[in-house]
């Protein structure tokens, strides 16, 4: 199993176990009731609409994670919606539902319990080496790709939206939370009507802001984690009105001795016109898997960056000491 997945390794619910997955407070009193199909184990997280606990199925053993739904800040017709949204996204890159429970007053979304916790909290720890950075991201695309072909955009793409789970192979992202996402449909007949502000403005991309959603601004999400996860930080901060206008206006800045494939990859997802980026998730997915095969099959690696300390490759260096890039056209294909 890969080093960085063996400390979130699930065995079983006991103490010491709880304690490993760092659960924060014990469940509320409405929760640990013995007529629950579930026996809930703690709270893992806190999401826009409520709060995401561990449980463990009664009938099954098996552990599945309960999301909160707030009825005051998420109405019964966007709370119906995730699901629709969740029932037709059924794929192994995105988080899968199990069913909807209500009981003690409350609503829940039962979906699998993702060991791994959030990307963001796995950025937080920084352990990630380029393969298992890229896989990610293509694992993200994969999912991305999925819900595009069904007529679905994400809108909510973030760190704290990508759950990940351990694999002999590495990590496995999953895109969760659907909250926010849109039609593609909609987008074309409801553009009066159509919040495009909603979301994260770090993730955002330029268009959104002037009322426009196309698959393209996931894209630009994509490519805003692939920066994060490469560099360390975001391209963009400040205040929401600041990220705003850098988000219309700011050029993308990248270091020099950054591998020109991994700019060409930044510089397609983040341009400013939605029409110059890349034109599909599998695209830019293509792009990402030619860049890891060309790590994996010549042993390629990164030369000497000033990146971040999470990224670090144990492959050998090749005879000039960098990546060769593929063609910036063939990125695009």
């Amino acid at each position: 199993m890969s080093r960085s997945c063996q400390s979130s390794v699930v065995k079983s619910p006991r103490p010491a176990y709880l304690l490993s997955v760092g659960f924060r407070v014990q469940p509320p009193r409405k929760l640990a009731s013995r007529h629950s199909k579930y026996l809930v184990l703690g709270l893992v997280g806190r999401g826009q609409f409520g709060s995401v606990y561990c449980a463990v199925d009664r009938r099954s053993g098996e552990m599945v994670a309960l999301k909160e739904v707030d009825s005051l800040r998420l109405t019964t017709q966007s709370f119906l919606r995730e699901l629709r949204f969740l029932a037709m996204s059924q794929h192994p890159s995105i988080v899968t539902w199990r069913t909807c429970e209500h009981f003690q007053e409350g609503r829940y979304i039962v979906m699998d319990y993702c060991e791994g916790g959030t990307l963001r909290s796995l950025m937080e720890q920084r352990i990630l080496k380029l393969p298992s950075a890229l896989g990610i991201v293509r694992d993200i695309l994969a999912g991305l790709a999925h819900i595009h072909h069904h007529g679905l955009i994400h809108c909510d793409l973030k760190p704290e939206n990508i759950l990940l789970r351990c694999h002999a192979q590495g990590w496995q992202a999953h895109l969760s939370d659907f909250g926010i996402a849109r039609l593609l449909e909609e987008t074309l007949v409801n553009v009066e009507t159509l919040d495009t502000m909603a979301g994260s403005p770090a993730y955002m991309a330029p268009e959104r802001f002037d009322g426009e959603l196309r698959v393209e601004s996931d894209l630009y999400a994509v490519g805003i984690i692939l920066h994060e996860l490469l560099l360390g930080h975001r391209p963009f901060s400040g205040t929401p009105a600041a990220l705003i206008d850098a988000h219309r206006h700011q050029p993308l800045q990248l270091p020099l001795d950054l591998p020109l494939a991994l700019r060409s990859i930044l510089h397609l997802a983040l341009h400013k016109d939605p029409d110059r980026r890349f034109h599909s998730a599998h695209q830019m997915q293509q792009a990402i898997e030619r860049l890891l095969n060309l790590e994996s099959g010549l042993s390629l690696t990164l030369p000497t960056l000033n990146l971040s300390p999470r990224l670090r490759s144990n492959q050998n260096l090749s005879p000039s000491g960098r990546l060769t890039p593929p063609d910036r056209a063939d990125l695009a294909k």
